[in-house]
This record gives C-alpha cells, structure tokens and sequence, in this order.
C-alpha cells in the first residue's frame, strides 16, 4: 500500500458513502484512479466491508459497557467445549456488538450495548454468565465516548 491507497482509505474511514469522485476531489486523485484502486482494496481483501456508525442513543441504546471474560477451561474440558463453542455463545447474545480475543488475564473482551443499566445487568448476569465455559467477567461502564 502506498499513499495513494492509504488517502483513499482515510477518505472512506471518514464516510464510507462518498462517491469516487468526491474522494478524488477531497484527495486530488484523478477520479478513475480512485476507482481503480478501490477495486484493488476489495479485490486483495483490505477492504472488507462498507458499514455504517449508528448513534447508539437515537437506536435506544444508551448504555454501553467493555466486558472482559475469563474463560474456565476445567468446566470445558469437561463438557468438551471449545473456545470457538463458547466464543459463538457469547456473540450471539443481543447487545453483543464487537468481540474479541485478548491477551493478559482475560480472554476476551465484548461491547455490549443495552437500553438501561438494567438490560445491561441481564445481559451480563443472566446470559454471559450462564453460558458453559464462562468463569468469570468484569465490566466496564462506558460514560462517553468518541468516534474518529
């Protein structure tokens, strides 16, 4: 990648929406280079996907918390679970938005994002915890935050 990928990058991070040729425009790229380095991205995977950022208040869901997640490999070895298992668990409960394997004393780490503290309490206490293969969690209660 060069600085021609990396402006058109930066332009796209900013609103994934924009034409080619108002990034060519914002960048000085000629329009149907833009265009073809774009394809290129796709083609070679470093783009991925287009998506949007949802304003977690105007969807009704204010609250938003970071969950660390240990997970408790005796119980899984046990019931023959896999991280993989107990990962799909976790993802697949509601108000789970990201997911991630970490390193140092946890597992993982989830953001979760709920309507009121006490949604966030039922995700937390009566989904994660619940689910084989999970030991222990700790969370983070998000007061603000920002997007770049």
């Amino acid at each position: 990648m060069d600085k021609v990928d990396k402006d058109i990058l930066r332009e796209l991070e900013r609103d994934s929406r924009l034409s080619t040729n108002k990034i060519a425009k914002h960048t000085g790229i000629p329009q149907t280079t833009v265009h073809y380095r774009i394809k290129k991205l796709v083609e070679k995977k470093v783009i991925t996907k287009y998506t949007i950022h949802v304003d977690p208040e105007k969807v009704g869901k204010p609250v938003m918390a970071y969950v660390l997640v240990l997970f408790d490999t005796n119980a899984m070895k046990g019931k023959k679970l896999t991280y993989e298992q107990v990962a799909a668990a976790i993802r697949n409960i509601q108000g789970v938005e990201e997911f991630a394997y970490t390193t140092g004393q946890f597992d993982i780490i989830i953001k979760v994002t709920a309507g009121n503290m006490k949604e966030l309490s039922k995700v937390v206490l009566e989904k994660l915890r619940k689910i084989p293969g999970v030991l222990r969690s700790e969370s983070v209660v998000v007061m603000d935050y920002f997007t770049k």
